[in-house]
Order: structure tokens, then C-alpha cells, then sequence
């Protein structure tokens, strides 16, 4: 609990008589952990939130004070903030496009940068979504690529793959949570062959791409927290990226009803596989590629083409 005083204790509790006073309290401890005083705030709010399980509406117009329980709860969440722990792993969820994802300590937590390709990538196929298409999704985590996937094409058929069981039991608890009923989630390892049913007509992945000299300099709520194998991709941070490159001519089919001017394969980067990606692609020669930039203006997307 830290230096926070626990039940039975001499100091009572005292509980602020108003909400900004919690969220001044908070956010004054959380200015060593976060970047700026707007971080910080927002942050207590949230932490505020999850507590009380109220919106932040509900806590402003209510002005009910914290029972003792809910204080010390609070005040302890705080502590393990302020010692590094990432802020989604104590909330234990993050929105995710129209998802609730939960997580939790090792697998990845989804990413903003993530969360808007998927949306560009549902809007990209929104011509299709009629269509019975199957999709793909490689390293699925938490498995919120696939099941927001699933949100929006009502009428494809996902499938995700992970080979860490702790990974696919969460996504199997995310479908529960999200009532997404055309998505399976099971374990496997693409470096091993794979099993033709999986053959889609779209193969998606946000495979580890950081290289073992990104991963060294990686802030330690990250290094600390996250699954190392979901972040470092061999040595150059390449090696997924030609594993996916070697296997998706023999899993991909033709997209039903379109030309071949869609792109079929999306894969997240980073800034290891900017210059690698596109030369390990010119060797190959079965794939033309198209770069989607993210809100930064940061390579975020390799869309391939299959030139079969």
C-alpha cells in the first residue's frame, strides 16, 4: 500500500469534500510518472473513474465522497502507477474502436497506432462488406485486430492466431466480453507450417517489430510489463516480416467480386522495417506494396498487393 495509511491506522481517513480535490491529490503524485500536468490530470480522472465505477459525469454532478474502502483502493492504484506499472494493465481495459478489450500483464497492449489502421482498414473493405471473406490475423494478442474486424464485417469469417496460449485465452475472453461470434482464436506458431484451412482471402498482423537494439532503449513501462516476444522481432526486427512474406502466397484466395487492385496483406512496422521491408518485398517479387502513414505522418502500414 505504500506510505498510505491503512485501516486501523492512527490517521483517520478524511476523505476530500470534493472531486477536484481527489483529482488535484492524484494528479499532483502522478507528475513523476507522467509526462505534463494534462497527463497527469487525465490520468486521475480515469484512475478515479475505475474506482468508482462511475463516468466522469456521474462524479461531478453526484459530488459523493469516496467511502475509506474506495479511498485506500484508490491511493493504492496510484502507488503501483507511480512505480511503472502501464495505466491500461490497471484499468484492466482499453477502448479499442467499438471494442471493450481487457488486458493484462504480459500480452500487448492494443495501441492507438493500431487501433487507426484497423479503422482505415475496415473502410478500405467496406465494398465488401457483404462479402463471405475470410481474414487472418497473425500474432492476434489480445485479439482486438480480429474481433473489431469481426464488428465491422458482420459477414466475414476471422480467424487469429497466437502462439502464446496466455494470449489466445484472452482473446477468447475478449470474444466473450465483445459477443463477437464470427472470430475463433486458436494456438499456433507461423514459423511451423500451418494447416490449409486457414487459407483467407485477407492475412493482417501486428507481428513484434522491434529490433534487439529498440527493445534495450524501450521505456521500462514497456520492458517491464509487456511480453518481450511480442515486441522484438529477431535481431534486426525483420524476422516475422519474412516468415508472413514466405507463407501468405500459399494461404491467400482471390478476394470474391473485386479486381486484383486490393490490397490483400496488411502489416503493421515500425521504423526497423521501413528501409528492410520493402527490399526483403523486391526480392521476393510476388507482392506490390502501397505505405498507409499514420496520424504522425509515420510509416505505420505496408499494404502488399499478391502478384500471383
Amino acid at each position: 500500500m505504500g506510505p498510505y495509511c491503512k485501516l486501523g491506522e492512527q490517521n483517520p481517513f478524511i476523505p476530500p469534500p470534493f472531486m477536484n480535490d481527489y483529482i488535484t491529490t492524484i494528479a499532483a503524485k502522478l507528475l513523476t510518472i507522467c509526462e505534463n500536468p494534462e497527463y497527469a490530470q487525465q490520468e486521475a480522472w480515469w484512475l478515479l473513474q475505475h474506482i468508482t465505477n462511475k463516468t466522469a459525469t456521474q462524479l461531478i454532478t453526484h459530488h459523493a465522497p469516496l467511502t475509506e474502502q474506495q479511498y485506500l483502493a484508490l491511493m493504492d492504484l496510484v502507488e503501483q502507477r507511480i512505480q511503472g506499472i502501464p495505466l491500461q494493465y490497471l484499468l484492466q481495459t482499453v477502448p479499442f474502436l467499438d471494442l471493450t478489450i481487457t488486458v493484462r500483464p504480459p500480452i500487448l497492449i492494443p495501441r492507438p497506432e493500431t487501433e487507426e489502421w484497423v479503422h482505415h482498414l475496415i473502410t478500405m473493405l467496406h465494398p465488401q462488406a457483404k462479402s463471405p471473406l475470410k481474414i487472418l490475423d497473425l500474432c492476434t494478442g489480445s485479439g482486438c485486430i480480429a474481433l473489431a474486424l469481426g464488428r465491422a464485417l458482420p459477414n466475414a469469417t476471422i480467424v487469429g492466431i497466437d502462439k502464446n496460449p496466455e494470449a489466445i485465452a484472452l482473446a477468447e475472453e475478449n470474444k466473450k466480453n465483445n459477443n463477437q461470434k464470427n472470430v475463433t482464436f486458436f494456438c499456433a506458431d507461423i514459423c511451423q507450417p500451418l494447416p490449409h484451412s486457414l487459407q483467407s482471402h485477407i492475412i493482417v498482423s501486428n507481428p513484434p517489430y522491434l529490433s534487439a537494439e529498440e527493445y534495450e532503449i524501450l521505456e521500462p513501462s514497456v520492458k517491464n510489463w509487456e511480453d518481450k516476444d511480442a515486441l522484438v522481432g529477431g535481431h534486426d526486427g525483420m524476422l516475422l516480416y519474412s516468415t508472413i512474406l514466405q507463407i501468405a502466397p500459399e494461404l491467400l484466395l482471390p478476394l470474391p467480386n473485386t479486381d486484383n487492385h486490393i490490397p490483400q496483406v496488411y502489416l503493421e512496422i515500425g521504423p526497423a522495417q521501413e528501409h528492410a521491408l520493402p527490399k526483403a518485398i523486391s526480392q521476393q517479387n510476388k507482392f506490390s506494396h502501397s505505405i498507409y502513414k499514420d496520424i504522425s505522418g509515420k510509416d505505420r502500414l505496408f499494404q502488399l498487393i499478391y502478384k500471383p
